[in-house]
């Protein structure tokens, strides 16, 4: 049946008679015999053992199978999903210039029309796909796929259900292109720590960049560990011996993050190659590459004709592919960052500025790690400045780099509320007011964040931490009446952690008359509800403050690790 389909859809589509049929002496062809001399079929078949005879299916069977090769590779999928990979080669191929036909797409004479392009999508991608009809009403509305290409006759998608691992056609699909589920860091690709750079020789004067030393290499971890937790300061290692410096080489161990700088003049000749023995190995680093190579780098510190590099096993890698993974950050904002009003130049077009800002502020709903970020950069929406785009910009680098980040809300946990409060006393370099800062967790999810410069200018550390008491109070008494009205019992009183022993013993203590004078209304908003057993407050050290995170730019391991103990997860990390 199959067969006569085959035959009509060849003549109805080119409105031609098929006449001959030429193929190899394969037995599946030889069983056909009869079935092409009922259709007045000339059928012409090699010699055994002679496959050059048939020369042209031979070509394109390379040329489909090396696709089909580079969509698996590329993707690191399972070799059972290797008629996928060929129908998707196949599919990219009919769509492509050809000189068999004077450059022409196949697709465009075979049809008389040009194909679209717009359904293209990234083979083996990790995507989303609608569920039109969920057994139950709180089941998932969505079900996570890989892309495997485009179903025949349909205006749809091939997926592969993750969970199910079964294979169905839709078109109401969310497509992540950057992100690929199947795919891990190659062993084979860098077997060696240390990569000598060639420098192929040019007719045009060109230069080339080295990287200083570093001497704290960073640490590395198994590679099942989250790349967010690595320490890059760890010195439990020991740097390579040094290469000669007649050789341009960039070893793993120097110092990515440090500004490149020029250090070979123009018009002087390079060796092209180094010799073998120059290149020292570091199997300890093999299984780490993406965890040392994530630094920071701008796009325009990227050599723009970057020469190709040579591993120890003679594999070509392009070493501008690494780079481009440096553009995404750790952490949002430098700790010593001050933006003000006045500093640099203003910018031609503030509506990027505030529409960017918007958006931000918008995702704040579900990412409370940019929470204070987000806060700095809407106090410069009237006028913003080139400093305050750049620092917007480093916004976006870091969501970049976590697209699958969000709040985990436990299924199963105890009914209790707790809170942390914390303050930046002076944390505005312009008004010289404290930030305040909190977070409500109810059964152990957090449910509440706030990032709010202080009304008033606090004389001491005290004073800016007690208002920020003050602001949590409220907003724990407000959780305790929500509860209440819906009727859900919670006798305990709500626990309320801070950092700062003189304002506990302010709030436990009525005699500080002189120091609490000017604050009265916060003391008595803090006291009455200790007294009416609303809250218990207690305390914490700075390094566990988690309401840290919305009141100063944190470094890398701290605000990781308050963006754990948050619940900020990443739904995309491996497992």
């Amino acid at each position: 049946m199959l067969k006569v389909q085959a035959v009509s859809e060849v003549h109805t589509e080119s409105l031609l008679t098929l006449v001959l049929i030429r193929a190899d002496n394969g037995a599946e062809f030889i069983s056909m015999r009869s079935f092409f001399n009922d259709l007045g079929i000339v059928f012409q078949h090699s010699c055994t053992s002679t496959p050059q005879k048939n020369g042209v299916v031979e070509r394109k069977h390379r040329h489909l199978l090396n696709v089909a090769r580079a969509l698996r590779f590329q993707a690191h999928l399972p070799l059972t999903f290797w008629g996928e990979c060929v129908q998707t080669a196949a599919y990219i191929i009919n769509r492509l210039p050809t000189l068999l036909l004077s450059k022409c797409l196949p697709f465009e004479v075979l049809y008389q029309k040009a194909p679209e392009y717009q359904h293209f999508r990234v083979f083996s991608c990790l995507c989303y796909a609608t569920n039109p009809k969920p057994s139950q009403k709180f089941d998932s509305q969505a079900r996570k796929c890989i892309f495997v290409g485009y179903p025949l006759g349909q205006k749809a998608y091939r997926l592969y259900d993750l969970t199910c691992k079964t294979i169905f056609s839709s078109h109401d699909v969310v497509f992540h292109e950057n992100l690929f589920p199947y795919s891990t860091m190659p062993h084979d690709l860098l077997d060696d720590a240390t990569l000598p750079l060639p420098v192929p020789d040019v007719s045009q004067p060109s230069s080339t960049i080295t990287l200083p030393p570093h001497t704290n290499p960073p640490t590395t971890t198994s590679a099942a560990d989250p790349p967010t937790i690595i320490s890059p300061t760890d010195p439990s290692t020991t740097n390579p011996p040094t290469p000669p410096t007649n050789t341009p080489t960039i070893t793993l161990n120097e110092s990515l993050p440090n500004e490149l700088t020029p250090t070979i003049p123009p018009n002087e000749p390079l060796d092209p190659s180094p010799p073998p023995s120059e290149v020292v190995p570091r199997r300890s680093t093999r299984e780490h590459q993406p965890s040392v190579l994530l630094r920071d780098f701008h796009c325009s510190q990227v050599i723009s004709d970057a020469p190709r590099s040579t591993s120890s096993s003679g594999s070509e890698n392009i070493l501008l592919i690494f780079l481009m993974m440096l553009v995404y950050l750790k952490f949002l904002m430098e700790q010593n960052l001050k933006l003000t009003a006045t500093h640099g130049e203003i910018l031609k077009d503030p509506s990027r500025y505030r529409r960017l800002v918007g958006r931000l502020i918008y995702l704040t709903v579900t990412r409370p790690d940019i929470t204070y970020s987000v806060h700095i950069l809407s106090q410069f929406m009237h006028q913003p400045r080139k400093p305050h785009f750049e620092a917007a910009l480093r916004v976006l680098r870091y969501l970049k780099g976590t697209p699958g980040q969000g709040l985990l809300f436990p299924s199963q946990s105890s009914l209790k509320l707790k809170g942390y409060c914390d303050a930046n006393w002076g944390g505005c370099p312009t008004t010289r007011r404290s930030v305040s800062g909190y977070c409500i967790f109810l059964c152990d999810s957090l449910t509440s964040w706030k990032s709010k410069k202080q009304g008033v200018v606090s004389r001491s550390s005290v004073e800016a931490e007690y208002r920020s008491m003050a602001f949590a109070t409220c907003e724990v008494t407000w959780f305790k009446y929500l509860l209440h009205d819906l009727q859900v019992h919670h006798p305990k009183p709500a626990r309320l952690v801070c950092d700062n022993q003189a304002a506990l013993y302010i709030a436990a203590n009525l005699v500080f008359h002189e120091r609490t004078k000017h604050i009265e209304m916060d003391c008595h908003v803090v006291r009455e509800r200790i007294q009416m057993g609303v809250i218990a407050t207690a305390y914490t050290p700075s390094t566990q403050q988690v309401a840290d995170i919305f009141t100063k730019p944190l470094g890398a391991t701290l605000f990781h690790s308050h963006s754990r103990k948050l619940g900020i997860l990443d739904i995309h990390a491996p497992t």
